[in-house]
């Protein structure tokens, strides 16, 4: 999955790395759709969608087509999925800075996790170690 604004502006699309295949346009609603991430499973795709004025994490089931926008920042960028595909990990913004932040799947449950200094910017899943 990669971006490109070959219609006209950002839009995420699939491509098979066979020779003389075709890219394939997966999103088609808004303006700005961008970082995609696959999920573990390979049914969803997580971006940056550009909703009401504000980039925010969405997330668009692959066989439906249907988004849902999960994020309510202003300025959300960088989606992860957890390795177990229930969570997404993103940077948000607090004022200046940028913060981590994760949100349920389905939505119902976000956690902003600040840090007295510093600036999260691409934040990924990783080995847990203690």
């Amino acid at each position: 999955y990669f971006t490109s604004d070959r219609a006209g502006s950002p839009q995420v699309y699939q491509i098979n790395a066979q020779p003389g295949a075709h890219p394939k346009r997966i999103t088609f609603g808004g303006t700005y759709n961008a970082r995609p991430r696959v999920s573990p499973d390979g049914t969803q795709l997580a971006m940056v969608t550009l909703d009401n004025a504000a980039y925010r994490i969405a997330v668009q089931d692959l066989s439906s087509g249907a988004v849902r926008v999960l994020s309510h920042g202003r300025l959300d960028e960088s989606p992860s999925f957890a390795p177990n595909g229930a969570t997404l990990i993103y940077s948000e913004r607090d004022g200046e800075r940028g913060v981590l932040a994760t949100v349920s799947i389905d939505g119902l449950t976000g956690l902003r996790l600040k840090a007295p200094q510093g600036e999260v910017r691409e934040p990924a899943w990783g080995p847990f170690s203690p």
